[in-house]
């Protein structure tokens, strides 16, 4: 199996961020504390950041 070369790594996780954003645009702190689905979806996309930061040798 060939390895993805590390700015395909990169740019998924630049994508991934770009989700985090998107659920948190517009809503405070405080609606964020108060809406369970929102941290459920940042905690998986930061989950799959971690994911793919460990494919690399850091």
């Amino acid at each position: 199996m060939s390895k993805r070369k590390p700015d395909v790594y990169l740019q998924d996780i630049l994508e991934i961020i770009g989700h985090i954003e998107r659920f948190l645009e517009g809503i405070s702190e405080e609606e964020f504390y108060e809406n369970v689905e929102k941290q459920d979806a940042v905690l998986q996309n930061l989950h799959a950041v971690i994911q793919e930061l460990s494919f690399f040798d850091i």
